[in-house]
C-alpha cells in the first residue's frame, strides 16, 4: 500500500512540474510575441508611417528616434527572455529527472541535451540580432 501511494505521489509531482512548465512556456511565447512585434512596428514605423496611415509630423520628434526606442525595447527584452527561458529550462530538468527516477524504461525516450532545447534556449539571441540590424539599416537609411 505504501508503494502505491509513493508511486502517485511521484505521478503527482511530475503532472505539477509538467503544468508548471507548459503554463511558463505559453507565457512566454504569448509575451515574447507581442513584445517582438511592437518592437519591430516600433522599429519599421519611420519607413512606413505613410503606408501605415500614421501622422508622425505631428510628434515633432526625429525619425530616427523610433528605431532607437524599439533597439532599446529590444535589447531589455532580450535581457528578459534569457532569465525567463533559464527558468523554463530548469524546470525541464526536473522533469526529466523526476522521470529518470520514477522509471528506467522512460529513461531511452528522453533526449539528451538536445539540439532544439539549445536552440529555443538561444533564440532570444538571434531575435536580438535580427532587431538590432534591422534597427541599425533603417537608422543609417533615414540618415542619408
Amino acid at each position: 500500500m505504501k508503494k502505491t501511494n509513493l508511486e502517485n505521489s511521484d505521478l503527482e509531482i511530475f503532472k505539477l512540474l509538467f503544468d508548471q512548465w507548459k503554463f511558463r512556456l505559453t507565457q512566454y511565447w504569448s509575451l515574447m510575441l507581442k513584445f517582438y512585434v511592437v518592437t519591430l512596428i516600433l522599429t519599421l514605423l519611420p519607413l512606413m508611417h505613410g503606408t501605415w496611415g500614421v501622422q508622425l509630423n505631428a510628434f515633432n520628434i526625429p525619425m530616427w528616434i523610433l528605431p532607437v526606442a524599439g533597439l532599446m525595447v529590444s535589447i531589455a527584452v532580450f535581457f528578459l527572455a534569457r532569465v525567463e527561458m533559464n527558468r523554463i529550462n530548469s524546470i525541464k530538468s526536473c522533469i526529466d529527472n523526476t522521470i529518470k527516477e520514477t522509471s528506467l524504461l522512460f529513461d531511452g525516450a528522453l533526449p539528451s541535451k538536445s539540439m532544439l532545447r539549445r536552440a529555443h534556449q538561444n533564440l532570444p539571441i538571434v531575435f536580438l540580432i535580427f532587431q538590432s540590424m534591422l534597427a541599425i539599416t533603417i537608422i543609417v537609411f533615414i540618415l542619408k
